[in-house]
């Protein structure tokens, strides 16, 4: 994803329209092109990745409503999907050791991660051992859910 725009008062068409091409149209090409194969299965699990500013919000409204239309389309897709035994949930990390972060100081990364109850950033391998979950057969059972794993980040203290 891409964290693209400004505050609402300074945001622009082209960046709106960037942030759901980016953040959001490429989730919905990829469920249309493996829901045909998953139906004709009659199983399959697909997990959405977004951000916990798509619930709570964030100084950059493009950014926000493109992380929101994930949730919706998630739960549409669940809704939609769910009779041919396809899952389809959300995943929300936090901050998270990233390309997109290397480039953050020693005391914004730590003032982040004071952010969470864990009092650390998340890695990129607890975000595939949780999608490898949300994946596999002992999840089943959820469909439409919304997995946080912010850890505890998103709900401030």
């Amino acid at each position: 994803g891409a964290s693209i725009g400004n505050t609402i008062d300074l945001l622009e068409e082209d960046d709106w329209q960037q942030s759901f091409a980016i953040n959001v149209t490429p989730a919905m090409r990829l469920i249309q092109a493996v829901s045909p194969m998953l139906r004709q299965q009659q199983s399959g699990s697909i997990v959405n990745v977004g951000s916990p500013v798509g619930l709570i919000g964030a100084r950059k409204p493009s950014y926000a409503a493109s992380k929101s239309a994930l949730l919706g389309l998630t739960m549409s897709c669940a809704r939609n999907l769910g009779a041919d035994n396809i899952r389809v949930n959300l995943l929300l990390p936090g901050p998270t050791i990233t390309e997109m972060t290397k480039d953050w100081s020693a005391e914004r990364c730590q003032q982040i991660a004071e952010g969470s109850f864990l009092k650390r950033l998340c890695t990129p391998i607890e975000i595939a051992e949780v999608i490898a979950f949300l994946l596999s057969p002992a999840s089943r059972y959820m469909t439409g859910s919304v997995v946080d794993m912010t850890a505890g980040s998103m709900w401030g203290h």
